[in-house]
């Protein structure tokens, strides 16, 4: 007996054939639904600013004045506190950054995102599932035993694999690998981000703490000279050689200047509490620094974004 096929019949196993083909193609070359990314150029430009800018700054008349130099496209560096040239500064920014919980949590967030691209690169294996159930039973006298030997005590053993793999035929599993890949990205980035802010943050701190202490050290030796100014204004008044005009002008200044000094003293040791809190520590365990900003070096200045396009 002979069977014809019909129109019908072809089309099916045309249609099979195609679904075959499709499915190897995609174990074969991994396709994925999506446009690819393409990185931008950066723009082609010499400089960022309206006006040219000088080679240099003006430098001072100290070592420490020097002019800095403008240094096109030069690469900022990572530790960009150390081209100031301070051991003191040094330690207290690489203090800061090993005992600040800010940091310890942009890193536990960063490796939570590595783990979890990690975890979902996995679904590009088979996976292999394994179980092993042994079961102790007792079966009553009063029935009959299931066992040819006639014991009412046994044991069962049941052991079970199972192996699957899902094909990753239009590329969803690639796409969700991409995505946590780039929030993994995006995580070191804002690590990144956390160290630049609390570095800057310190370094800010300790500049302004030595500012404030130079200033106090300078309005407190104008509060001593003010002292013994008005000493010799009141021996002068008392023999007769100036008037108590000048006396009482002269403690005006006086208590100006002690006023000054009382809120230099406010704002050091708020910038000193300040300063121990972003290098990790309590106030109380704190040392006082003792940078100078006589003993910094200026460095020269990078002409260069602040971010890689």
């Amino acid at each position: 007996m002979r069977v014809r096929r019909g129109r019908h019949h072809d089309q099916s196993i045309r249609c099979l054939w195609s679904a075959i083909s499709i499915t190897i193609w995609g174990f074969l070359f991994g396709c994925a639904v999506g446009p690819e990314f393409v990185r931008p150029q950066p723009p082609e430009v010499m400089r960022f600013t309206s006006e040219p800018l000088p080679p240099a700054t003006t430098g001072g008349k100290q070592e420490a004045d020097r002019p800095q130099h403008f240094v096109s496209m030069q690469a900022m560096p990572e530790k960009w506190w150390t081209a100031l040239e301070s051991e003191v500064l040094n330690d207290l920014v690489d203090r800061a950054l090993k005992r600040s919980p800010t940091i310890a949590s942009a890193e536990a967030a960063l490796r939570q995102a590595q783990e979890t691209a990690a975890a979902q690169r996995g679904a590009f294996f088979p996976s292999v599932q394994a179980n092993y159930l042994p079961t102790h039973a007792h079966v009553s006298r009063a029935t009959s035993s299931p066992l040819n030997s006639g014991a009412s005590v046994y044991t069962l053993h049941t052991a079970q694999l199972s192996v699957g793999y899902v094909a990753d035929v239009f590329g969803a599993n690639r796409r969700s690998v991409e995505s946590l890949d780039a929030q993994s990205e995006a995580a070191s980035w804002q690590l990144r981000a956390a160290h630049l802010s609390l570095s800057s943050n310190v370094v800010n701190a300790a500049l302004q703490t030595a500012s404030l202490r130079e200033q106090l050290t300078a309005t407190e030796r104008i509060v001593a000279i003010g002292t013994q100014q008005l000493k010799l204004l009141e021996t002068q008044r008392r023999l007769g050689a100036a008037p108590g005009a000048a006396v009482f002008a002269q403690e005006a200044v006086l208590w100006q200047s002690e006023a000054t000094a009382l809120a230099l003293r406010k704002q050091l040791a708020q910038q000193r509490d300040l300063l121990a809190v972003l290098a990790g520590m309590l106030p109380s365990d704190f040392s006082p620094l003792t940078l100078q900003l006589s003993a910094l070096r200026l460095p020269d200045i990078p002409l260069t974004l602040p971010a890689d396009l």
